[in-house]
């Protein structure tokens, strides 16, 4: 329940402005309810009374007491009465009852005064007339009851009332009523007859005293906080201590004098006796009276001291609150002329806040450009007596740029002098925010003439305020010829009218902004008088109290144009759609489909109804459903995707078909579905399946034919190993033979020779015996360089170094100059003689090939070794070169064969040839083999058999070699892979899988420590595989093969796990050393590479 209240209405009802000194606000509410409570009883009490008098008034006379009985009078202006405050008092009166109230009081004067009119008539007429209009079977006077009513009536009508001073009239009537009520009220409590009829005309009873009691108090309790109920309800310790003497001040003298009469009428005990105990009563309850309020004024002490102290620390918060929003105070008082300041405007005018100032040192602290409109200001202020402000920049800038100086003229009352209290605060920053604001005004400013839209601002009357560049190249008019007229001349005539209304019930309604018609429906008139479709826009914004509307309007000519022409294209595809021989969807961006060509319908029977949205992937195979979806939803690869897929068709046959899906992005890149064909390839698929059984048979054939290629070759290089080796070993036993048998025989005819000591008797001998020694000599030394040239001694006595060495010598006789680079360690061991002959011989041929084909007579040869404990032996020339890439082309390139031939012992060695040369830049062979081999390698001996020697070198190669496994979908491919690895001694195949599925199987059964897989496989691809078996090994070696040269491709691959992708095209050069590369990068153990 809410309580009238007449300006701010609180959940209770108090009225709050009102309520300056008021208690606490549930003491308030408690007043307005027993004042609705009051005009409630007042109204059932009446009521009641009317209601018993006219049924049954005989009955009501033996009821009811007399000195309760009332009149059918008094009742109805009791009952008026009650109801007019019940409009007052209840909720929150509006205007309308509050004027039904008022005239009910009007209405119980009127008929008050009627009524004692009435009773005067009849009186002075002798009764008669009286009695028969009044019909009073009741001995209750009429006068007192009609001036009741009156004053009722009164007090009314000037509730609404208030007098200047802030006293309310109708506390007045009000008092008049609790006197009227209160008197005879006493006298039926203590049961006085002078109390009762102090005259024969004003005679109360007691339901009439009992009402006006009740009514007092209501219209008291209507305005509890003004008039002389201020008092009663102020805060101070002034109306606490009357709320609290005020029941103490009526009941006391109301008990007292009931107890002495009751013990008198009782003869309890004699008059002067009840005196003096009623005087002890009345001085016992005045005592716990004072002791009561000398607690009371303690307790009020003590709040006012908490209160006090509250004020303090809330004076301090505000001076801190102050220094911290840089707002200091200051006070001048005109006769003393001196000026007080706190810190803050200390600081902010550069001064000292405890020194005392004058008006003119105040002054001075301001710049002299502002000190006239301060000054101006201050005497302006004290002519008029109002505040001032003004705005200006202190000396000193050290703490604020501007600063605002206000001020307050306040006059005392006992005199003329004027004192004035002001503050100065700090507005730097809104300084510095005003000239952003300029600036940014500026700026908008600027955007508004640059924009590409045009743009208008008209005033309410919708005349031009504001056209921009770009309204001037719209409507081909300037701005000086639009501004300040109506903005009705750019709108065709024969839609002016509907424009202007439309303009003004925008203004009117609350929306802020919306679109004008639809695009392409809106027109313009230009200056030409040619109209244009635009697409405009109004927002509307008060500035001033004045409604300004703003209009963004752009020329969609072209627009319209190419929407023309999209509708147009959009026709032609789906005729070209329709009419193509294949199945044709596109889907949105959110993966629905969103238009199906004519051939869908016809080849599965759907419509469009159930084709639609997901509908359309129903008719796919339920086991390939998931993959065109995973198609469709790939977004990030926008290069075309195919798939095989099975719809089922109208007669509900499912049928193999190649799904094309291509994804659609815009300009920035954003996917905004896919576009795909559908074709039925289910007799492609029969064609291929036949194809591939062929094929099948023939990878067979051919995988039979290779092993026996392979077997060949086999047979062949262990053939070529022992006819090197044979050769080696021959050469060495002729030479042995010669230096052992024959030179020796020619040292000892030479010595024997010499040992002749017959003289030569003439010059024929002589000559003949010169000619046999030098015949000799040659003998000897062709016998020293055969036996050099076959097996060369320096070889297996000092080491390949030195052998290479005299190799240089040697080769100055062909005219060919060697020069030498050696960079090997002196501990280097010396190599097996079979390995360092081989090695002696490929350098030689390498020289031999420099001096008949390079065309120079330059070469070099280095040796050293490699950080990966490799010998390597690099034979360079400066000669004229040749193409690389035509070794293999024996008939083209004449060192062909030779260098075959060394690269086919390199490998038997476990080593490898590495040739670079360019035409006219000189060629560069390097050899390359592993010092272990070159170590841990058999000596050749006469007796040595090729084949024992090669099966043991295959059988140690064997145990260190790595375990491969080939995955790929073609057999020719894996067997030319195989053949590739096979070649170097320390990689064995193991297994081949044509599958990743099938790889994943094989894994744990091989446990490869090498894997070469191809990317793009059937029934689970490569990468897919790869991520499985690396997620079970992760330590396992996973090299990537494809045809494919995507970057995608491969960066799937690797991101799946594999360690390197190569292209097969290049897996015939880098294969090998990628995979050993790998294998070294992942730290694969020693168990796992031997």
């Amino acid at each position: 329940m809410t309580y009238f209240t007449d300006h701010v209405s609180t959940p209770g009802g108090v009225d709050v402005n009102d309520c300056t000194l008021a208690t606490a606000l549930p003491s308030l509410i408690a007043l307005r309810i027993f004042a609705t409570s009051a005009a409630m009883i007042v109204m059932a009490w009446s009521l009641v009374e009317l209601i018993w008098q006219g049924v049954s008034p005989g009955t009501f006379e033996d009821l009811v007491p007399s000195a309760l009985a009332m009149s059918a009078m008094t009742a109805s202006g009791f009952l008026l009465g009650g109801a007019s405050l019940s409009l007052y008092t209840y909720g929150n009166p509006s205007h309308s009852r509050q004027t039904t109230a008022q005239f009910v009081g009007t209405l119980i004067i009127i008929c008050s005064l009627g009524y004692w009119a009435t009773y005067h008539r009849s009186d002075s007429s002798g009764g008669a007339l009286g009695a028969s209009l009044l019909n009073q079977s009741l001995s209750f006077s009429v006068p007192i009851a009609c001036a009741i009513l009156t004053c009722l009536g009164l007090a009314i009508l000037t509730l609404p009332v208030r007098t200047a001073s802030g006293y309310r009239p109708s506390q007045y009537f009000a008092g008049i009523l609790l006197l009227l009520g209160t008197v005879p009220g006493i006298g039926h409590l203590y049961d006085f007859s002078s109390l009762l009829e102090s005259t024969q005309h004003l005679p109360i009873d007691g339901s009439t005293s009992i009402m006006c009691v009740f009514l007092g108090l209501a219209l008291l309790c209507i305005h509890p906080t003004e008039g002389f109920m201020r008092p009663f309800m102020a805060s101070d310790i002034g109306g606490a201590l009357l709320r609290r003497l005020v029941p103490v001040v009526i009941g006391l003298p109301l008990v007292a004098g009931w107890l002495c009469i009751l013990a008198q009428r009782q003869s309890w005990y004699p008059f002067d006796f009840g005196i003096m105990v009623v005087i002890a009563v009345v001085l016992l309850i005045l005592l716990i009276c004072l002791w009561y309020l000398a607690g009371l004024a303690n307790r009020i002490d003590q709040e006012r001291y908490s209160l006090v102290r509250a004020w303090l620390e809330q004076e301090t918060r505000l001076r801190l609150a102050a220094a911290a929003a840089r707002i200091g105070y200051w006070r001048w008082v005109e006769s003393k002329n001196a000026i007080e300041i706190d810190q803050v405007s200390g600081e902010l005018l550069g001064l000292s806040s405890g020194s005392q100032l004058t008006l003119g040192s105040f002054i001075q602290a301001i710049r002299q450009e502002d000190r006239r409109d301060v000054m101006r200001a201050i005497e302006k202020a004290k002519l008029d007596g109002q505040s001032f402000g003004v705005e200006c920049r202190p000396v000193t800038t050290s703490h604020a740029q501007w600063i605002n100086v206000r001020g307050v003229p306040s006059e005392r009352p006992d005199s003329s002098t004027c004192r004035f209290h002001g503050v100065i605060v700090d507005i730097s920053d809104r300084r510095n925010a005003q000239d952003a604001l300029r600036d940014s005004q500026q700026r908008l400013n600027s955007i508004v003439q640059s924009a590409m839209d045009a743009i208008i601002t008209a005033d309410q009357d919708q005349r031009i305020l504001l056209f921009n560049k770009a309204a001037e190249q719209l409507f081909q008019c300037r701005a000086e010829e639009a501004i300040g007229r109506p903005i009705s001349q750019f709108v065709p005539e024969r839609v002016r009218e509907r424009h202007h209304s439309h303009m003004m019930a925008f203004q009117q309604s609350t929306v802020k902004a919306r679109q004008m018609g639809r695009p392409g429906l809106v027109k313009a008139l230009r200056a030409d008088g040619h109209e244009i479709p635009i697409e405009a826009s109004i927002s509307k914004v008060t500035v001033g109290g004045h409604s300004l509307c703003t209009i963004i309007l752009r020329d969609i000519t072209d627009r319209l144009k190419s929407e023309d022409a999209i509708r147009e294209r959009e026709t032609r595809f789906q005729h070209m759609a329709d009419s193509a021989p294949v199945m044709m969807f596109i889907t949105s961006s959110t993966g629905d489909c969103i238009y199906l060509n004519r051939q869908w319908y016809g080849f599965t029977g759907q419509t469009e109804e159930t084709g639609l949205d997901s509908g359309w992937l129903n008719y796919v195979h339920e086991d390939d459903r998931r993959h065109v979806i995973e198609l469709l939803d790939d977004c990030g690869n926008v290069e075309p995707r195919r798939l095989e897929c099975r719809i089922r068709r109208y007669d509900g046959e499912f049928r193999w078909t190649l799904c094309s899906v291509l994804s659609l992005v815009d300009e920035r890149e954003r996917r905004e579905g896919c576009i795909g064909s559908i074709i039925d390839v289910t007799d492609h698929k029969l064609a291929e399946q036949t194809l591939k059984r062929s094929a099948e048979e023939l990878e067979q054939q051919v995988t039979e034919r290779t092993a026996a290629l392979q077997r060949s070759q086999k047979q062949l290089r262990a053939l070529t190993d022992q006819l090197t080796r044979a050769e080696h070993q021959e050469r060495r036993r002729i030479a042995g033979e010669l230096h052992d048998y024959l030179a020796q025989l020619l040292v000892a005819a030479r010595l024997k020779l010499a040992q002749d000591s017959r003289p030569l008797k003439t010059d024929k001998d002589l000559a003949l015996a010169r000619d046999l020694e030098r015949i000799l000599d040659e003998a000897l030394t062709y016998t020293r360089s055969l036996v050099a040239k076959l097996s060369p001694p320096v070889l297996y006595h000092l080491g390949l170094p030195a052998a290479l060495q005299w190799l240089a010598e040697q080769m100055e006789e062909h005219q060919l100059v060697v020069e030498t680079a050696f960079d090997v360690s002196p501990a280097l061991p010396k190599f097996a003689d079979d390995v360092a002959a081989i090695l002696f011989q490929s350098v030689r041929e390498l020289l031999f090939n420099v001096m008949k084909h390079a065309g120079s007579s330059h070469a070099q040869i280095t040796l050293r070794t490699t950080p990966d404990q490799q010998l390597m032996i690099m034979v360079t020339d400066q000669g004229c070169g040749f193409d690389p890439s035509q070794l293999d082309q024996a008939s083209t390139i004449p060192t062909s064969f030779g260098l075959f031939s060394i690269k086919e012992r390199m490998e038997m060695l476990g080593g490898s040839v590495h040739i670079q040369s360019r035409l006219g830049h000189g060629t560069s062979a390097t050899l390359l083999c592993p010092l272990t081999t070159l170590v841990k390698a058999n000596s050749l001996s006469p007796a040595s058999d090729g084949h024992g020697g090669t099966s043991i070198a295959l059988a140690s190669q064997t145990s260190r070699s790595l375990r491969i496994l080939l995955v790929d979908d073609h057999a020719m491919v894996r067997q030319g892979i195989r053949a590739l690895l096979e070649r170097h001694p320390d990689m064995t195949v193991v297994g081949e899988a044509w599958d990743g599925q099938h790889a994943y199987e094989l894994v744990d059964t091989l446990h490869p420590d090498v894997i070469v897989m191809d990317a793009n496989m059937p029934r689970l691809d490569g990468i897919e595989a790869t991520r499985r078996i690396k997620q079970m090994h992760p330590h396992m070696v996973i090299i990537g093969l494809s045809v494919q040269t995507a970057t995608q491709v491969a960066t799937s691959m690797l991101q799946a796990g594999a360690s390197s992708y190569l292209t097969k095209e290049s897996a015939g050069e880098q294969l090998y050393e990628t995979i050993r590369d790998a294998v070294a990068s992942r730290h694969v153990p020693p168990n796992d590479l031997e």
